[in-house]
């Protein structure tokens, strides 16, 4: 269990984690500013995959049918965010986290429905905190309606904060990538009423409107998220993914980036073993483990995403024959009816509504 300092110690947190001044907050580069703040709705893969701050991501749908998803991202400022992600069906993740120059962690936990959620091939359950640093790659399958929160945080912020109230750093938190279980039921109901307090709330502000009394409530959510997180990874369970687990995270990084590196010249399954030096039954199970699917449905998937994405953004003179060729679909009726099962219309209507 934590203790916090003494009543003298903790007035320093508002000191030292206030507001960052209009010229640094402002910049367009900085993931944690207030005008980052959002809550938008989503009914594609691609735009929602495209939206989500923080990194870079993808995403396919696992099962046929429907696809709808809402972001919500408070941007509490002084390197702190609060990020949802809520999933109305099975879907394969696929991200690669960012952070810039500061050092940086994130924390993901399941909001909803954690036991229908799958962390590089893992099951996330309900009680659970994941970490993740910048330039990792993890992956997450859902099988189901979930919601997954996660805190973004600057080891500086967490800092200040940490000493203030705790009287102490706690830079092993920062140590990834871990897997933590809280010591008690109730820290993990505090880190989600935190996070639930924060989320969504912010959209709309800047800088230049707030008001003290804003200034005020920002700062305080920006440490109560802070103080919960803390007390939900100290003092508790932790796993450190052992180098087995590491290394398919990597050989699945591997697949990930030849097939983007192959977007315009469509790689076959053959090809995408020998490129990302495995051989095709451990490529089969990593995929397998990481999407739900085989290498082949995966493999299908992601160039069917890229040519709905293409569909979208379609200029005069594109046809949906040429698109599906460019994307390894030489069959047009089987393209048709494969992108019609996956994102519930024909890929014509796509094409005509991109066209205006």
């Amino acid at each position: 269990m934590l203790h916090r300092a003494t009543s003298h110690d903790t007035s320093r947190v508002g000191k030292e984690s206030g507001l960052q001044d209009r010229k640094s907050a402002g910049h367009e580069h900085d993931p944690y500013q207030l005008a980052n703040s959002c809550v938008r709705s989503f009914d594609d893969p691609e735009s929602f995959a495209q939206t989500i701050p923080g990194g870079r991501f993808g995403l396919v749908p696992v099962e046929h049918g429907g696809f709808e998803a809402t972001l919500r991202v408070s941007s509490l400022t002084d390197g702190v965010a609060v990020r949802g992600v809520s999933l109305s069906h099975p879907v394969a993740l696929r991200s690669e986290f960012t952070g810039g120059n500061n050092p940086s962690a994130t924390f993901l936990f399941p909001v909803r429905n954690g036991r229908d959620i799958l962390f590089d091939g893992r099951s996330f359950s309900e009680d659970r905190i994941v970490s993740r640093i910048p330039g990792q790659t993890p992956s997450v399958r859902t099988n189901g309606a979930t919601e997954i929160g996660s805190i973004v945080v600057r080891q500086e912020a967490v800092r200040r904060i940490a000493e203030a109230v705790f009287g102490r750093e706690f830079p092993e938190i920062f140590l990834n990538p871990a897997s933590f279980r809280p010591s008690g039921t109730e820290h993990m109901a505090a880190l989600r009423h935190a996070y639930l307090r924060a989320n969504g709330i912010l959209q709309g502000y800047s800088h230049a409107r707030l008001s003290q009394l804003e200034q005020t409530l920002i700062k305080r959510l920006r440490e109560s998220v802070v103080i919960a997180l803390l007390e939900a990874l100290v003092g508790g369970e932790v796993k450190r993914d052992h180098l087995a687990h590491q290394r398919q995270t990597a050989c699945m990084a591997r697949i990930e980036r030849l097939i983007d590196e192959r977007r315009e010249d469509p790689i076959g399954l053959q090809d995408l073993c020998e490129g990302a030096g495995l051989a095709l039954r451990t490529a089969e199970a990593i995929i397998r483990n990481r999407t739900g699917m085989t290498a082949l449905q995966y493999l299908q998937r992601r160039y069917l995403a890229f040519a709905r994405e293409s569909l979208l953004r379609a200029e005069s003179g594109a046809t949906v024959t040429k698109i599906a060729m460019q994307n390894g679909f030489f069959h047009l009726g089987r393209f048709a009816g494969f992108y019609r099962s996956i994102y519930g219309e024909p890929p014509s209507t796509t094409l005509l509504r991109a066209m205006g």
